[in-house]
Formats: C-alpha cells, structure tokens, sequence
C-alpha cells in the first residue's frame, strides 16, 4: 500500500446498539479508502450486537474484542486502540452512516499536515443540516456544538477547540504521548478531555469536509447517571488541564454554577455525588493533573484559551440556566439558540 494511503484503525464502541449497526457497518464496508482495519468492542451487551458484527466483518480485517462488563465510552475506546496497528486510529460511533469518501477525506487532511493531531468529520443531521462541526468551549468548562442545526454541508478546513468523538481521527503517536482517553471519564467530556490534552501538547484539531450522519442516540444509561457523568467531568476537565492560576479563578466559579443548578429536584443527588466523588479521588485526580502538567504540556494556557469562548459569567449563567432547565423536553432545538447567544457575547 503507498504511503499515502497508510493503515487505519476504525474503533468502533458498542453498548447494546444492534438497531443502529447494521446502517453503521454496511456505509463503512462500502468506503473507497482501501486500507482499514476495523475494532468492534462490545461493552458487555445482551442484545444480538456481537452476531451480527460477527457476520458483517467477515470480508475485511478486524478484531472483536468482548468486555466483561461496562468499561463506558472512553476506557472502551482505550481497549481498542491499545491493539490498533495503524498510523491512525478512527472513533466512530455505532449511530453513524458514513459517506464513501469520508476516511479518504479524514486520511488527506491528516497527511497534509504532521502538526494536526486530531481531526473530526462534519456530523449531519440529513442532507442540508449540520448536527456538529465541533465543541467549542467556555472558560468554565462549558462545551457546546458548533454550527448546529446550520443549513449547509459546504465545510471548508479550519481549527476547532475540540472534535467529538463520533467520527474523530487521531494520530496513534499522538494519542500515545497524551496517554489515551481517561477512562474515568466513562462517558461525556471524555473527547473535550482527549483534545485539549492534544493541544497542551501542541497538535491543532481541525473539522474536516468528511461527511458523518450522526443519528445521535440517548447512551442506554440512566438520566442521574448522565448527569453525574458530566458534572463530574465537567470539573475533571479544568483540574487536570488548566495552569494553576486559570484553575484557580474558574474552578471555584464552577462549582458555584454546578451547586446554583443543582436547586433543580434531578439534579441534586447527580451533583452532590460528583462533588463527592472528585473529593474522595482528590489524590488519584491530582496525580492526573501532574501528569498533565508536568509530562504533557508544552503549550501555555495562554495559547489555549485563545480557542475557547470568553463569555462573560452572568450571561452565561442566564443561557445555561434555561438550556438545562427551562427548555430540557426540547433540549436539542434550544441548543441552537443558546449557541448564537454565546457567540453573541463573546
């Protein structure tokens, strides 16, 4: 095979989603890019997901790998990769359909330029509308979709703070040097994670025009579980990667907004298990926080932040209030508003 069409390896995660897998894998085995491998792991489904892979990827290369339990999105990403032999590694998710081209526009994009170290493909809702063209985020570890709901599919290649996994190409040095995904992420921030780690190294991640249908499922997890997940994660992300002065002056603001929303009945217990989970694993998220700090960053914050949002905190509070809580039955319509008032204040 040449060198400009070097091995891939497609990391596919799975977690009871035979309904989606059979439009997810029939779109990826009719791809024009030649060189793949493919790595479906199952994280302990009960449904018939495991057979039917088995049937779909008997006519290219592939691994089956079957977790005894539920090791959530970002430890099964990890699980994958560590047997991954390409040059790079894809995370696709199992609600996708992919366009023919899609891996030979992701594979070009990553060959143009060894400084990019991720990059994602423009996620559609249907044949007009964007669901994604990235996370942007604010200085309070606030990440939300760009470009949703935008009527076009016409992508040019530019810098986002941060791909989503759903169709995320790493390079696999890369994603060595920065240690993975943290598995106890488990789900939720855990690719906001994975690239502002990437950019602390000095990679760009970049939207690519490389077309995804992202049906964009609920995860088969219980709502406070969710919701744990993600206050959690929300303050893991700025206590690893933030310089010790940032985190300082945006953890503390926070954590205020996390115990302001958590006035609301479901989201009490959520929260107040995520406080008390970061408080009773302050060593082992502290250890992450060296780690990052000390053998991963080569890129001040000053630098970073430049990608981010800098919203004013009021504002901000005020979009967030009503996103999580007074439009929650329409939360993914609303999300469009909410992303033009950001813009809006920035």
């Amino acid at each position: 095979m040449t060198e400009s069409m070097p091995l891939v390896s497609i990391i596919i995660v799975n977690y009871n989603g035979e309904r989606f897998l059979e439009r997810c894998l029939s779109s990826l085995l009719s791809s024009n890019y030649p060189n793949f491998e493919v790595i479906f792991v199952d994280n302990a489904s009960i449904n018939g997901s495991v057979k039917l892979v088995k049937n779909y990827l008997n006519s290219v290369s592939h691994k089956l790998i079957n977790n005894p339990k539920n090791l959530g999105h970002a430890e099964g990403c990890n699980t994958g990769a560590r047997v991954a032999r390409g040059k790079y590694v894809v995370f696709l998710d199992n609600d996708t359909e992919v366009r023919k081209n899609w891996l030979k526009e992701l594979v070009k994009v990553m060959e143009s330029d060894p400084g990019i170290g991720a990059a994602q493909s423009t996620l559609l809702l249907d044949s007009c509308s964007i669901w994604a063209t990235g996370e942007c985020i604010v200085r309070l570890g606030w990440a939300f979709l760009e470009s949703y709901l935008k009527k076009t599919t016409i992508i040019t290649l530019r810098e986002i703070f941060s791909a989503i996994s759903a169709a995320l190409i790493v390079r696999r040095d890369a994603l060595e040097e920065i240690g993975g995904f943290d598995a106890d992420f488990f789900v939720y921030y855990d690719d906001v994670d994975l690239c502002w780690r990437l950019r602390l190294r000095g990679y760009k991640v970049v939207v690519a025009h490389s077309m995804v249908y992202h049906k964009f499922e609920k995860k088969p997890l219980g709502r406070r579980t969710i919701l744990f997940h993600y206050v959690k994660n929300n303050f893991l992300i700025l206590i690893k990667n933030y310089e010790l002065g940032n985190l300082c002056r945006y953890l503390p603001l926070t954590m205020m907004s996390r115990l302001f929303f958590a006035i609301k009945k479901e989201f009490t217990l959520p929260t107040i298990k995520a406080f008390l989970w970061i408080i009773l694993n302050f060593k082992k998220v502290w250890l992450k926080r060296l780690t990052v700090q000390h053998f991963i960053r080569n890129t001040p914050d000053s630098v970073v932040v430049q990608h981010m949002l800098p919203v004013n905190i009021f504002p901000a509070y005020v979009a967030h209030w009503f996103f999580h809580y007074r439009c929650h039955p329409k939360l993914q319509d609303f999300q469009f508003f909410l992303n033009r008032v950001l813009t809006h204040l920035t």
